[in-house]
């Protein structure tokens, strides 16, 4: 089910529908949200799922970084379709709101991210947001339909063939061989192993197959097919689960016992500089926002304040006796080198308060911390272990593969045996792969020639 899973989204096409974008900041943040939702919705409808799939909010943050930054770059961009590539998304749809005389206006364009062809267009406009729905629910349909309906992940309905005599069936179930003697009917009956069931057997369980045709050597490799299943697997959930959390749990308990959130707040707000106050923000707040809501989450006037009073001794502020709202985004925030000065043994960069009182002061680290060093060292064998879980699907893939194919193969040769005949150069073709779990993870893919 795994590989069925991966398959079937490796044959879809990505379309990206961006955050939709104010030029003239028209309307609030939540009408945008409505307006993109709504558009996304549409294309989820309106496309065949089969051939699309509609990339969610959080994947396309991913690739762009944080929320901020996403909202940022969507706004920014004059190229959409590569913006699209950057995003690794096949297709790619935003819509910009502007005025229209007094109205408020609305242009939505969708691109081919590939060749950065414009596959169409609308444009419409309203008295209010509800007029600017509207004109989405209208056109977008007409939109989407525009892309191609057919081609990658589709397949086309069999056709009925002519019904053929009992040699010719026979010659398209065994193929050409060199015959010396033919079996009787009653010898061939049930004995006959179809090569694409035992194919598509290996390929959803590796072993399956070379079990359905059976005898002695296709028994062993389908047990070793399968044991390798079940070891990479298990080798995945180790590695990219089990070690990952273990890890984790590890560079977390380690911030929580040397990183002080008031000792951070305090040593920022003795560098502060009253006379050119926005270059503590210029040079060390380009995480703050996150920062504040990684403790107070939505509530944006305990964010808007902790945003607003970096450096000031003012405000709403987190100490060590805040809450987390969300600890993944500020145990990732804190191994920044901007936030080295909350750590137990960090020693303060003493220019840093000479070069903010600069009026164009240029980037200096804050300080040095070993503690600080340690934890980001943690951190990263944290995200190595969770890199390997890529690896792992990919020679679970190549295992069915392989397995496949040397199912059909043994079942072209099975099939041939019903037949007194040389031995082809396909029965004496074998294939076979081993991997090994460890540090240095190894895969393989053999094929050897038996005469």
């Amino acid at each position: 089910m795994l590989f069925l899973a991966i398959a079937a989204y490796g044959q879809q096409e990505k379309v990206a529908i961006l955050n939709t974008v104010d030029d003239r900041d028209s309307i609030g943040f939540s009408d945008l949200n409505y307006l993109t939702t709504r558009f996304r919705e549409i294309a989820i409808n309106t496309l065949p799922n089969q051939r699309y799939v509609v990339m969610s909010i959080q994947s396309i943050v991913a690739f762009l970084g944080s929320e901020e930054q996403a909202i940022k770059v969507c706004k920014e961009t004059s190229c959409l379709a590569q913006l699209g590539r950057k995003v690794s998304a096949d297709y790619v749809a935003q819509a910009r709101i502007g005025r229209f005389n007094k109205n408020l206006s609305i242009g939505v364009e969708l691109y081919n991210s590939k060749n950065g062809a414009l596959i169409g267009s609308f444009t419409g406009d309203s008295k209010d947001i509800s007029g600017l729905r509207d004109v989405i629910d209208e056109k977008a349909t007409i939109l989407f339909k525009k892309m191609p309906a057919e081609g990658k992940g589709l397949e086309k309905a069999p056709t009925e063939q002519p019904k053929q005599s009992e040699a010719a069936q026979r010659k398209e179930l065994l193929g050409n061989v060199n015959i010396s003697r033919v079996n009787s009917m009653d010898e061939v009956k049930g004995s006959y192993k179809s090569p694409k069931r035992a194919m598509f057997m290996s390929l959803l369980l590796p072993g399956s197959g070379q079990m359905y045709v059976g005898g002695g050597s296709r028994y062993v490799r389908g047990t070793f097919y399968l044991a390798e299943e079940v070891a990479l697997i298990s080798g995945l959930y180790y590695h990219s689960v089990y070690k990952y959390n273990e890890q984790a749990k590890k560079y977390k308990d380690f911030a929580n016992k040397n990183f002080s959130v008031s000792e951070y707040e305090k040593k920022m707000n003795e560098i502060y500089n009253n006379l050119y106050p926005k270059n503590l923000e210029l040079l060390y707040g380009a995480e703050r926002k996150s920062y504040c809501k990684a403790f107070y989450g939505n509530n944006d006037y305990y964010v808007n304040s902790c945003y607003n009073n970096f450096g000031i001794n003012a405000g709403e502020k987190p100490n060590d006796n805040t809450p987390l709202y969300d600890d993944a985004a500020y145990y990732r925030i804190i191994a920044d080198e901007n936030y080295v000065l909350g750590w137990a043994d960090a020693k303060k960069n003493d220019n840093v308060e000479v070069n903010l009182n600069k009026e164009n002061p240029e980037y200096m680290k804050l300080g040095t911390s070993k503690k600080y060093d340690e934890y980001v060292d943690m951190r990263k064998k944290a995200n190595n272990l969770a890199d390997r879980q890529a690896i792992f699907l990919g020679v679970i893939i190549l295992n069915h593969i392989v397995s496949a194919v040397d199912a059909a193969l043994s079942a072209s040769a099975h099939n041939s045996s019903l037949y007194e005949e040389k031995i082809s150069f396909l029965d004496r073709i074998r294939l076979g792969s081993d991997f090994q779990i460890g540090e240095n993870f190894r895969a393989g893919v053999g094929l050897r020639l038996v005469f």
